[in-house]
């Protein structure tokens, strides 16, 4: 059999298959799809200006917005509703080649080895270490799935432990956007939340002496805080020190000859280490 009769039977019995699962549609069946309004908003930046028509469907509190995202989910829902049954037979396939009840390769830092599990018709991961071995008692750092219950949309970002093994700062958000995240630190000698919520951040990490929390602000974003690189102090009343950096957003901390030395990254153009003394 030549390569193009292969193809072409191949084709026939997807098509068979198709139209065994949904009746093919083409997009002139439908009307067309609503348009969004052109809003135009000069943006100015290096020099140079741009206009954004459509800047304004950021703002997720927009009523204007809200209704245009409807409209589109309304019109998404309409367009594939004839091919649900074959949404369905790809997705019960795909889940059945994926192992549910599964576990990551433990790593092993500052004393704790760290993992995640999955558990079957769970959605999310559950974030864990034990102490110095594995054949130590396990603690629940994160349960994600408790985590996201009540939620329409829920995304974990990361964690990082401080270096008295103490505090989780983590960030997640319920908007399912992989943008900016809100950051809460854990105490996990108690698992209490302490009192940060802090909005819209990129990055993070806390400092070696388990006081100060940098952070990158996502809402801050301007030309000339990327060459001042300021810093804005806000006194927390449980000791923690919070620290904005604005623009940067690859943070990380490490300890160098006694002194703190933080990593302020904006690939691929800016890399560079700050030295820190605490206060």
């Amino acid at each position: 059999m030549t390569i193009l009769l292969r193809i072409s039977f191949f084709f026939l019995l997807a098509t068979q298959m198709c139209f065994g699962q949904c009746q093919i549609k083409k997009q002139s069946d439908f009307t067309p799809p609503q348009k969004a309004n052109k809003i135009p908003i000069e943006l100015k930046n290096f020099g140079h200006t741009r206009v954004d028509n459509y800047f304004y469907l950021k703002d997720k509190t927009n009523p204007e917005v809200i209704k245009y995202l409807e409209e589109e989910n309304a019109y998404c829902d309409l367009v594939m509703n004839h091919t649900k049954p074959l949404q369905e037979k790809l997705f019960n396939e795909m889940k059945s080649r994926i192992k549910e009840d599964d576990e990551s390769v433990p790593y092993y830092d500052n004393g704790y080895y760290y993992y995640y599990r999955t558990e079957t018709g769970n959605q999310y991961p559950i974030h864990c270490r034990k102490k110095v071995n594995l054949e130590a008692k396990e603690e629940v750092l994160f349960d994600v799935n408790k985590m996201a219950e009540n939620y329409p949309a829920f995304v974990f970002g990361d964690y990082e432990i401080s270096k008295d093994n103490n505090l989780a700062i983590y960030a997640s958000n319920t908007t399912g956007s992989w943008a900016d995240y809100t950051i809460r630190v854990k105490d996990l000698t108690s698992s209490n939340e302490l009192p940060v919520i802090i909005d819209k951040v990129a990055s993070y990490t806390i400092a070696n002496d388990n006081k100060i929390l940098f952070y990158y602000d996502a809402g801050s974003f301007s030309y000339d805080e990327l060459l001042n690189c300021r810093f804005n102090f806000d006194i927390i009343s449980f000791s923690l020190i919070l620290i904005i950096i604005n623009f940067y957003y690859a943070l990380t901390m490490r300890l160098s000859g006694g002194h703190d030395l933080i990593r302020l990254a904006r690939p691929p153009r800016s890399n560079c280490w700050v030295g820190f003394h605490p206060l």
